[in-house]
């Protein structure tokens, strides 16, 4: 399995959980009292889970990905261990404006981990350079191309200039 599969993987986790941190949170700032347990649990899962992104963020491949994703996969797991002993000691001055950072932060590294083409770009993937062009390509010389559109030769013909395709007089 490629890194960058496991990296998308762990960050799509933590982002679901993340977002669940806040609705748990604002459930239990609204009065009710299990979604302080449940978010205490996530909170514990999201610490497991960065530590399994943080050995995913050494794997090869890590060549390919912004310094950032290597740092942040390294501090999360401590930040968020930092975060759970803020929140189990109620200091929620501290607790709830970091962990509103924190989940900005993990939605934009998930962001990044699933619309970051270059970085699934590994070395086995095939690439088009070498490849054969459309017109050298056997089997599509009677294809359409865009040349050859009505809007096309509609264009060329206007300008004066013969469309491809386009007999000349």
């Amino acid at each position: 399995m490629r890194s960058h599969t496991l990296l998308r993987g762990t960050t799509a986790v933590l982002a679901v959980l993340a977002v669940a941190q806040v609705g748990f949170a604002g459930s239990f700032l609204s009065g009710h009292y299990p979604p302080l347990r449940w978010h205490s649990l996530t909170g514990i899962t999201m610490v497991a889970v960065a530590l399994l992104q943080a050995v995913v963020v050494l794997l090869p491949g890590r060549r390919d990905r912004p310094r950032m994703i290597l740092v942040g996969g390294l501090v999360l797991p401590f930040a968020l261990a930092a975060q759970g002993a803020l929140g189990m000691l109620r200091i929620l001055g501290l607790h709830v404006p970091i962990g509103v950072f924190m989940v900005i932060g993990t939605l934009r590294l998930a962001a990044w981990a699933w619309s970051n083409p270059k970085a699934t770009e590994t070395p086995d993937t095939p690439s088009t350079a070498g490849m054969p062009s459309r017109a050298e390509t056997p089997g599509t010389a009677g294809t359409p191309s865009r040349a050859d559109t009505p809007s096309a030769i509609a264009t060329a013909s206007t300008a004066g200039v013969p469309a491809a395709g386009q007999a000349t007089a």
